[in-house]
């Protein structure tokens, strides 16, 4: 069971109760934050931020391809 109250400059806070099972989830917590300090967030929401921006493209060449036969006929020049 929690309970909620507004503490020190109106946040809301939430006192859980600490049992077995809120103890484990307490260490998993724990051990995430822990691994997470070497995540530098900026550099991975780049990444996240150029596959979004790639798929997109990805499905347009994949159309272009397609168009043109495929794969296999995509990239065969015929002669002028």
């Amino acid at each position: 069971m929690s309970e909620s109250y507004h503490g020190h400059g109106g946040h809301e806070l939430f006192i859980v109760d600490n049992s077995a099972e809120g103890w484990t989830g307490l260490r998993y917590l724990s051990e995430w934050c822990t691994i997470t300090k070497s995540f530098d967030i900026a550099y991975y929401s780049k990444i996240i931020v150029a596959l979004n921006e790639t798929i997109p493209i990805m499905g347009r060449i994949d159309e272009v391809i397609e168009a043109h036969g495929g794969w296999s006929m995509a990239f065969v020049h015929s002669p002028a």
